[in-house]
């Protein structure tokens, strides 16, 4: 009714029936406390102008607004249909409002507002030049997350598998055999061969009690006079040397 009223026609010239009407569809359309304040308005005009001043907003705060929001959006986490259907509402707002965006400058802020998860895909989109359509992008884009997701847990799996820990020297861990008591009795025979240093047996030239000593040259003499007529045989004795050669 308030519709098909214009407000030149809605101040004191309406008639008293008309305005009346009115007054009634706007009272009962609003709050109580709203009520109050518009019963003590007599036209139709007054009460309109009053409701203007009280909710009306100006387009260009509205619309600046709008695109404040849609460019500081991030997608943050969740999945991407539902970060670009939120960046497709701002869009839509702002456009109510009267904002003037071409189709690429809306893919352009869906794209920049994307995880860096997704920039092979931006890479791919800006190279192969595509041209597509706020809800193309979409599908394309979820099906992109579906492949980052089999990568990322394929990376997980082969983490998983590999050994946590490094050995400190750098080289694989190998099992070591402890000696038993087996091979300590072993160790501990004694050898039968005899040691190359001082011929006895029981011990290695390289257990030797011996093996410190320096070697000694030993010089041996024996002096025999007058006997002439006699062979004096020493066994011990390395040369013999006498003056006469028979």
């Amino acid at each position: 009714m308030i519709e098909l009223i214009s407000r030149d026609k809605c101040g004191p010239s309406v008639g008293p029936k008309v305005n009346t009407t009115a007054r009634c569809y706007i009272l009962a359309s609003v709050a109580e406390y709203l009520q109050k304040q518009l019963d003590s308005l007599k036209y139709v005009l007054e009460m309109i102008q009053t409701l203007d001043g009280m909710f009306a907003k100006s387009s260009n705060t509205a619309r600046q607004a709008a695109i404040g929001a849609l460019m500081n959006t991030r997608m943050t986490g969740g999945n991407v249909r539902d970060h670009c259907l939120k960046i497709m509402a701002y869009i839509s707002t702002a456009e109510v409002m009267e904002a003037k965006l071409e189709q690429e400058m809306k893919i352009d802020m869906i794209l920049e507002s994307l995880l860096d998860s997704f920039s092979q895909f931006k890479m791919n989109y800006n190279m192969n030049k595509l041209k597509l359509t706020p809800v193309e992008l979409i599908h394309e884009l979820e099906s992109a997350e579906k492949s980052i997701g089999k990568q990322g847990s394929a990376y997980h799996a082969e983490s998983s598998s590999k050994p946590k820990g490094k050995p400190k020297d750098g080289k694989k861990n190998k099992k070591h055999k402890g000696i038993g008591p087996a091979t300590k009795l072993a160790a501990m025979k004694k050898p039968k061969s005899k040691c190359f240093k001082c011929g006895q047996k029981g011990h290695w030239k390289k257990d030797c009690p011996k093996s410190g000593m320096g070697s000694l040259n030993v010089v041996e003499a024996c002096l025999v006079e007058n006997y002439n007529d006699k062979w004096i045989i020493d066994s011990g004795a390395t040369n013999h040397v006498c003056y006469s050669l028979q």
